[in-house]
């Protein structure tokens, strides 16, 4: 098996005690120089990357080329991530159109509820007390504003005496003799405003008096009492 100085790895022969080349003193034992092994292991551990064998070995291993290997090694193992957006689909668009607009119409069935449910309630308060349709007298004069309004005129028990108008669905003018218990019952009247009705003479001029979402607005001349209910809030 052939020797090799461990400092310089010059080949040796089995009796010489010193190294012909470097002058260092042989080992005792066989081996490899470790300029050598550090070459040979380096290059494994590296794919190749220094060569093995000798001196030169070990100069490519002190040079850096398995430090650059080493580095392109790392730089391959964490690439660089890029975030793609990816375009929404036809689907997914009407899917959010769909989701924003249910609500919406939704809400507007609702609020077409209730004001459907609002607008009936002076029309079923009549009804409740008798009135019917009629036609509207041709000297009716319809307050200022309302000349192009929807104008629907009742009669109680087909006397005239006693005639009402529902305007826009919102205003009801009433004209009778007495106070309407009936009407003002059916619309929620509460006893304290009713007395006011009871108790106003022709000197008072306009009353005016609010319950829930009415206005009230009357006068007594004598003989009528006129009232005009004005619907002022949805409910």
């Amino acid at each position: 098996m052939a020797m090799y100085c461990h400092h310089c790895g010059a080949v040796l022969q089995p009796d010489q005690v010193f190294c012909d080349r470097c002058g260092t003193a042989v080992a005792s034992t066989d081996a490899v120089p470790s300029a050598a092994v550090g070459s040979a292991t380096a290059g494994s551990a590296t794919s190749g990357s220094a060569p093995v064998g000798g001196a030169a070995a070990a100069s490519a291993f002190g040079g850096g080329v398995v430090g650059a290997a080493t580095t392109g090694v790392a730089s391959a193992a964490a690439p660089t991530l890029v975030a793609v957006r990816q375009p929404m689909s036809k689907e997914m668009k009407l899917g959010i159109a769909a989701a924003i607009a249910a609500p919406i119409a939704v809400a507007l069935i609702v609020f077409g509820v209730l004001t459907s449910i609002a607008n009936s309630a002076l029309t079923n308060a009549l009804s409740a007390c008798g009135y019917t349709s009629t036609t509207l007298a041709a000297d009716t004069q319809l307050p200022d504003g309302m000349t192009n309004a929807v104008v629907e005129p009742y009669a109680q028990n087909g006397d005239y005496e006693a005639s009402a108008m529902v305007i826009d669905h919102r205003t009801l003018g009433l004209t009778t003799s007495g106070i309407p218990d009936c009407v003002f019952n059916e619309l929620g009247v509460p006893d304290d405003l009713m007395s006011r009705f009871g108790e106003t003479s022709m000197s008072d001029g306009m009353q005016v008096g609010v319950s829930g979402p009415y206005t009230y607005s009357w006068y007594y001349n004598g003989s009528t009492l006129y009232t005009v209910i004005s619907r002022t809030a949805l409910f």
